[in-house]
């Protein structure tokens, strides 16, 4: 961002002025990105109850944010947590457990809610634990306008000859699945550098002019 500020920042704006096409189409392809270095990364974590995802936004977080219980469908509601991965500022969304038969009025408000959620945000992390991803939730992933991680997690309960058994086959809606544990730590790097690479699959040229804030928009 500070490289922005030898000028290269005002040829843009006079170029997109001047109605420059591909001024204007190189600030549209960028502008994801330039909005992430200015506002931080947007992560849903998502998934069946019980799978482990606030277990999960704590180890990412390194500290306790979300309330760890046995019982499923704890967290009822959007609870919002930021961290820092490898220089990148992230904010993680953890949501309710999503199951196809919500077992009360208020269990099937957070669900709605968690199902809403997946469509403001840069990457979505299925967290699965040792059950089959929701086929609600699976429908609503394959609609998705953003990559979707698959987390395996809790595979530190995974034995050798019951894990081709337990694990969800990777494939779409999943543009990936990384296997973790959330308890041990097993993964985590692994799950961070991934999430990465998905949500910065390319770096602009050095001496590229990037659409920051007014930039955007002819004057």
């Amino acid at each position: 961002i500070l490289q922005q500020a030898d000028g290269r920042q005002v040829q843009l704006l006079r170029q997109l002025a001047a109605g420059d096409a591909g001024a204007e189409a190189q600030s549209k392809l960028w502008l994801p990105y330039t909005r992430s270095l200015l506002q931080g990364f947007q992560v849903l974590l998502t998934g069946e109850p019980n799978a482990g995802k606030s277990s999960l936004l704590n180890s990412l977080c390194g500290r306790q944010r979300a309330i760890v219980s046995p019982v499923p469908g704890t967290t009822r509601d959007l609870l919002d947590a930021e961290t820092v991965v490898h220089g990148w500022v992230m904010h993680f969304r953890d949501s309710a457990g999503i199951r196809d038969d919500a077992t009360s009025a208020v269990e099937a408000d957070g669900i709605q809610k968690s199902l809403t959620a997946t469509g403001d945000v840069n990457l979505i992390c299925c967290v699965a634990g040792l059950a089959p991803v929701p086929q609600r939730l699976l429908q609503t992933l394959a609609a998705a306008s953003c990559p979707v991680l698959l987390v395996q997690n809790k595979i530190d309960l995974l034995t050798a000859g019951d894990a081709q058994g337990s694990l969800q086959t990777p494939g779409p809606p999943f543009a990936d699945r990384v296997l973790v544990s959330a308890l041990t730590g097993a993964g985590m790097d692994d799950l961070r550098n991934r999430m990465l690479q998905l949500l910065v699959p390319s770096l602009p040229a050095a001496d590229l002019a990037l659409p920051l804030s007014a930039a955007v928009s002819p004057l």
